[in-house]
């Protein structure tokens, strides 16, 4: 009854939905960066380089590694520090979750789910290596050693032995690996490891061996940041790669796009034009190495990357 009798002494109410406000500024359809605020520091030589030092930075993340340091610090915990909850884990991971400081000065702070590497049968794969580890911890000891980590790290080694001889010298063989985060290791020493290194990733990443020197293939999504030089932060999106033993038409160029970032945090976006899957076909004047680059819809040029560095794997041991 309220709302008739405002319509009939007002007449019609103009909604405050449809009133178009004047704010003295014109709205542009599409966002666009004003002149002046951005500007292209890398050459496309530089942009190759850079992607060429991402490529080695990421052949360089041996996930085992963070294991190795961890289940090293975890080792100076006794009976009551920390607190270890493996009731719902039991029998698959081991879980903590505490602050304190235990008998042999090893000071634990956070919590950590961990899955123990191990090797193991699974239907016609044998993994030769299978860890995870999980959390938001500081593990330090009495010396200076401290290992700090913040988010997920799991990884697969495995070969493949379906109808074959388990004695067979070269059988098909891949990896695997998942990690998103952030890793630091202190120490008074000199330790040879990238995790003194504090990159924050986020990542997956598959390498394949095929067996009687079939060749090998890789996929990578994701990217790694803190990278030392020019172009600290590299990603990648649908990656892929395989060599001419295992058929490819073109093994120097691989399918996807790879990003570099400059030191303004300005992302350089290539896009490659290589087979984007085992069998496919490739356009073979493209087939040269070099993609496209582009700088926030501006074609830079061409920058030609030696991806040698990522194909460098022959089953043996992990990719790293």
């Amino acid at each position: 009854m309220l709302v008739w009798l405002v319509l009939a002494c007002g007449g019609a109410v103009e909604s405050p939905v449809d009133t178009v406000v004047d704010t003295g500024d014109e709205r542009p359809d599409e966002y666009v960066v004003p002149e002046g605020q951005s500007t292209v520091l890398l050459t496309v030589e530089e942009v190759a380089h850079g992607i060429e030092v991402g490529l080695e930075t990421m052949r360089l993340l041996d996930p085992a590694d963070v294991q190795t340091y961890y289940l090293s610090l975890v080792g100076g915990s006794d009976e009551s520090c920390p607190e270890w909850k493996d009731t719902f884990y039991e029998g698959t991971y081991n879980y903590w979750k505490d602050a304190c400081t235990s008998e042999t000065g090893t000071i634990f702070s956070g919590w950590a789910k961990q899955q123990r590497p191990y090797d193991y049968q699974d239907g016609n794969h044998h993994y030769v290596d299978d860890g995870y580890l999980e959390g938001e911890f500081e593990i330090s000891q009495p010396g200076g050693f401290e290992l700090e980590f913040s988010g997920k790290v799991s990884y697969w080694e495995r070969t493949l032995n379906y109808y074959k001889d388990p004695d067979d010298a070269d059988p098909e063989h891949d990896y695997d690996v998942y990690a998103s985060g952030d890793v630091t290791l202190r120490s008074a020493g000199e330790e040879d490891t990238w995790l003194t290194s504090s990159f924050v990733y986020d990542y997956d990443i598959y390498f394949k061996d095929y067996d009687d020197d079939e060749g090998m293939s890789a996929s990578w999504d994701g990217g790694i940041f803190g990278i030392e030089g020019d172009t600290p932060a590299i990603y990648a999106s649908d990656f892929y790669i395989y060599s001419a033993a295992k058929g490819s038409p073109c093994e120097q160029e691989p399918s996807g796009l790879v990003a570099v970032r400059d030191s303004l945090g300005q992302w350089y976006d290539v896009e490659f034009q290589g087979p984007p899957y085992s069998g496919a076909w490739s356009y073979q004047p493209e087939c040269d190495g070099c993609g496209d680059v582009w700088f926030r819809g501006e074609f830079l040029g061409e920058a030609c990357v030696d991806f040698s560095i990522f194909m460098e794997w022959d089953g043996e041991g992990r990719p790293w």
